[in-house]
């Protein structure tokens, strides 16, 4: 019997050893996850921070953008501007020619001014108290009963595209 038990202590003993180097294993790939998860973390982390930046900068480049086209199409307006007004004035000369002339000039006028308001091109009114963002005083006049600053004459058009100033309205002014 004696050698039974000490058969059993050392499959005992064997067993303990067993478990513990099982414990121990355990510990390493426990310790093995927590690492590999926080290096997981760190790359979800920064490939977060990545995918923000890119649509940030998404976001600045389609503004970039938006400012470049808006200062192109003020040029090409600016550009366009004196051929319309020319038109316009030889328009206002044409009253004896013939109603075929004139309306041809009329229909070529509409269609500028139909694609700049396309474009977002708006006329500055010029009509009420002047505003120095939009109307540029050229002269005062006294104009009995006229309260001063009030718009009398409008001098040469001005323009916004989109709500912003491209060219003030040249105006006089009652004093």
């Amino acid at each position: 019997m004696i050698n039974d038990n000490d058969d059993d202590k050392n499959i005992q003993s064997d067993d303990i050893a067993e478990t513990i180097q099982e414990e121990s294993e355990l510990e390493k790939l426990k310790k093995e996850i927590e690492e590999l998860c926080k290096v997981n973390e760190e790359y979800l982390a920064g490939w977060k921070r990545a995918k923000a930046d890119y649509a940030n900068l998404e976001a600045q480049s389609g503004k970039r953008l938006n400012i470049a086209l808006e200062r192109e199409l003020a040029d090409v307006f600016l550009r366009f501007l004196p051929i319309y007004e020319t038109f316009s004035m030889a328009l206002e000369h044409f009253t004896d020619t013939p109603d075929e002339t004139r309306k041809g000039l009329e229909t070529a006028l509409g269609e500028f001014w139909k694609t700049f308001k396309d474009l977002g091109v708006e006329k500055i009114k010029t009509e009420g108290a002047s505003d120095p963002n939009f109307h540029e005083v050229i002269m005062k006049q006294e104009k009995e009963g006229i309260e001063p600053e009030q718009i009398i004459q409008e001098v040469a058009a001005g323009y916004t595209l989109s709500g912003k100033l491209l060219r003030a309205a040249k105006v006089i002014v009652a004093e």
